[in-house]
């Protein structure tokens, strides 16, 4: 297509976009038709069309805009990360000159205040102001140490360098074979094709759940309740994954969830049928709270003896984490068509996009994800979790330190601020 002709087709459909605007019809609902038309040309990637397209967004009003930034697309993130980045840089530049002139021109000088009768020069009301700004201060050291106490205090530093380097990382998880390397360990007994580990797939799925509510959200649990790290107590919850998952639920309260922590002992006498066991239990408390949207297996790993999963992050040593999904699938016997999971996909796209923030902004904290044959009992909600946290080798205050960072992951993902 011509530099001319792309450019007379996203004018156009921005001018209807314009005119269907004035008829009340909603502004998302005319950035929705624009991405609709033209994201098509996107595949083409002819860069006329990348120009006339930052072009005509740009040149919109503030208000339109800002629903576009607001709640970015995943078509448009996916199909053209390049133009996406361009847009998002040069409207944030944009905006804060805006800001800049507009906080110039508000600017009021004591005179024109005291011509206009807004400030006296009696003693009286001066100390009338002066109290008012120390009341102003207390509000705002109240607000500070509310701040400080609130689990969004410590936000999480990008290691990339910028927007380029980022989205240029996601471009190379394109490649089947780069997106394995980077992010995946496949046990030997099972198999996994590129139509079915598609990043971009997993991506553009919307994980997001609702932050407030009287009803659970969220359940965690443990198949293997009894697996502990290498200072527990025989016999003592403490130091155990049961612990852990109580750390959990508090810190995904403090963002605003509603969760239940259910304490039910699997593996007890034995470990070898805890799955089933697991599942009969789980049917119970989903039967009893169907308003359940996620659900989080927590475990610790096995490994060598002389293995040690830690990092340090943000001074602390902290046990390494992973992510676990079932593939419902064996080398030996293919499908297992007697034990489906019609939520795979899913399952699938939740520990990708967490992953995918973990490597973001906790890159030594996390391993790769591992993907193994069978379900893992992932089968009942669209967004359920295997977390391998640590192994027998950590402490107890290793496994501890890395809770926070699980659940701010999760709150992002859940938040729907995710990559």
């Amino acid at each position: 297509m011509k530099r001319k002709s792309a450019n007379a087709l996203a004018f156009l459909i921005l001018a209807g976009c314009i005119v269907l605007s004035d008829f009340h019809i909603s502004k998302e609902s005319c950035i929705r038709l624009v991405l609709k038309t033209v994201q098509p040309y996107c595949v083409v990637r002819d860069q006329s069309i990348k120009d006339c397209m930052a072009q005509a967004i740009l040149a919109q009003t503030n208000g339109l805009y800002r629903v576009y930034t607001e709640k970015p697309t995943y078509e448009m993130q996916l199909s053209d990360a390049l133009t996406w980045q361009m847009l998002m840089v040069e409207k944030q530049q944009e905006l804060a000159k805006q800001n800049e002139q507009q906080n110039q021109g508000n600017a009021v000088s004591e005179n024109e205040l005291k011509e206009a009768g807004e400030i006296s020069g009696t003693d009286g009301e001066h100390e009338d102001l002066q109290t008012q700004e120390e009341d102003d201060v207390s509000t705002n050291q109240q607000e500070e140490v509310a701040e400080e106490n609130s689990p969004y205090a410590n936000a999480p530093i990008s290691h990339f360098k910028d927007e380029a380097e980022k989205y240029a990382y996601y471009e190379s998880l394109k490649s089947y074979e780069t997106l394995v390397e980077e992010f995946y360990q496949i046990d030997t007994t099972t198999s996994i094709g590129r139509e079915e580990l598609d990043g971009q797939k997993f991506l553009a799925k919307d994980l997001s759940i609702k932050q407030s509510g009287e009803q659970p959200q969220i359940l965690i649990y443990h198949t293997h309740s009894q697996e502990g790290y290498s200072d527990a107590a025989p016999g003592d919850e403490s130091g155990t994954v049961v612990e852990m998952g109580e750390l959990l639920a508090k810190e995904l309260t403090a963002y605003g969830y509603h969760v239940i922590h259910h304490t039910g002992k699997y593996d007890v006498p034995s470990r070898d049928y805890a799955y089933a066991n697991a599942a009969a239990g789980l049917e119970e408390v989903l039967a009893e709270y169907p308003t359940v949207e996620v659900i989080i297996d927590l475990h610790r790993d096995g490994v060598g003896n002389k293995t040690r999963l830690v990092t340090e992050v943000d001074g602390k040593t902290c046990a390494k984490f992973m992510f676990f999904n079932g593939l419902c699938r064996t080398k030996k016997t293919g499908m297992l068509e007697k034990f489906p999971n019609p939520n795979l996909e899913d399952n699938l796209a939740l520990s990708f996009q967490l992953q995918l923030l973990a490597k973001e902004y906790y890159p030594t904290l996390v391993r790769r994800i591992y993907l193994k044959g069978l379900r893992y009992n992932m089968q009942y909600r669209p967004k359920s979790l295997l977390i391998e946290l640590g192994a027998q080798t950590n402490t107890a205050e290793e496994a501890r330190n890395t809770i926070p960072y699980i659940a701010q992951l999760l709150d992002m993902v859940f938040r729907g601020q995710g990559a």
